[in-house]
């Protein structure tokens, strides 16, 4: 057990904090970390860097996009947020978010780089130079949590202001602690914003960490510790290594599943390679399959949300994953099918 004033906590902390940043690339961002999920980072990002009377947009297609948009409108309500909407399944149009950035003056844009929900990716390097062109003032605000690791996400270059990420995503360790990096724009908000908080107070974990190198109330120390171990794992393997193999195994499962009858949803260039997404075969329950497959061999993958429950899959490809356990998984969808197998 590690206390989480002792000097040692404190060495993993300024580390952690270190690696966590060489991973965004950047070089001037503070990120800061709050013992909660994503969702609760969300919601420490909304209240701390929006005040009631600014004016936002918000650009979503799926679940996890209006998520963002249901925290806004409790905050600054539906009147001064801007929503641009598409369809589950579609991508983001770079040429609607320029036309509302030439048309209007907005305080903060939030968007999402991969939205787990649906499985596509959005392109977020195209999408910033339309900020940096008609919205230099605006904050740039990145829900990053299901992209970073599994794909780049270059912090200054695109003139990101904030980006979210968890420990449950893709550094494969318990869920339960969240990252919330700032650019340094961002910290003078956080620090002038005037909205109640306690616990998500950040200009209290601001203050903290350069002071203390720590956070302000009890952290997830276990968490931490895993976290600081599985960056250290990464970066020694390096992200071309781990993304190569990573794209080897999502082409082996999605071919194998594919011959078999499962359907592709989401166009190859919108693709993560940390997410499989695939409707399941006609005439097969989703649930049904899942289910079975989870009592039976305890593996565990997601299914689609909403509509989608019963006839669409999402597959994780953790960075753990080798190829001997993606033939098993292929394998086993296989059997349960009832198959044959060459």
């Amino acid at each position: 057990m590690l206390h989480h004033r002792s000097e040692l906590f404190k060495h993993y902390m300024e580390e952690s904090t270190n690696l966590i940043k060489e991973f965004f690339r950047t070089k001037e961002a503070l990120p800061l970390f709050i013992t909660c999920s994503a969702t609760g980072a969300m919601e420490a990002v909304v209240v701390n860097l929006i005040s009631p009377e600014n004016k936002v947009l918000l650009v979503e297609a799926g679940d996890f996009g209006k998520r963002f948009q249901i925290i806004l409108e409790r905050l600054i309500g539906a009147n001064n947020l801007d929503v641009i909407h598409y369809e589950d399944g579609e991508a983001f149009k770079v040429k609607d978010i320029e036309n509302k950035l030439k048309e209007n003056k907005y305080d903060a844009f939030f968007c999402t780089h991969h939205e787990t929900s649906t499985g596509v990716l959005n392109d977020i390097e195209a999408i910033s130079k339309v900020v940096k062109k008609y919205a230099k003032d605006t904050l740039f605000i990145v829900d990053t949590v299901s992209s970073f690791i599994h794909e780049n996400v270059e912090f200054d270059n695109w003139g990101l202001d904030v980006a979210i990420a968890t420990s449950g995503k893709a550094f494969c360790v318990m869920p339960g602690l969240s990252c919330v990096v700032l650019s340094k724009r961002a910290q003078q908000v956080v620090k002038a914003n005037k909205n109640f908080k306690f616990y998500f107070d950040l200009s209290a974990y601001i203050n903290f960490y350069e002071r203390e190198k720590s956070t302000p109330y009890t952290p997830a120390s276990g968490i931490l510790l895993a976290l600081n171990a599985a960056m250290k794992v990464i970066k020694n393997q390096t992200f071309k290594n781990i993304r190569n193999n990573k794209l080897k195994i999502y082409d082996y499962i999605k071919k194998e599943l594919i011959a078999i009858g499962f359907k592709d949803v989401v166009p190859k260039k919108n693709i993560t390679i940390g997410l499989l997404v695939l409707n399941v075969p006609e005439g097969v329950d989703a649930i049904k399959l899942r289910n079975k497959i989870e009592y039976n061999h305890n593996i565990y993958f997601e299914l689609g949300r909403g509509n989608r429950r019963s006839k669409q899959v999402r597959i994780g490809i953790p960075n753990t994953i080798d190829m001997e356990k993606a033939k098993k998984l292929v394998k086993v969808i296989k059997e349960t099918l009832k198959i044959k197998i060459d």
